[in-house]
């Protein structure tokens, strides 16, 4: 589907890598990491 869309092999391993990068909230503290972490995920 990602493809039929025109979309680039870059916009693909951001979007594969978005929670993981997400977990990087956690740097801020833990109340901010779990919020960044949960915003991703829904």
């Amino acid at each position: 589907m990602f493809g039929r869309l025109d979309g680039g092999w870059g916009m693909f391993a951001i979007f594969i890598l978005a929670p993981d990068l997400s977990a990087l909230g956690y740097l801020a503290g833990r109340r901010v990491g779990a919020a960044c972490y949960n915003t991703v995920h829904a």
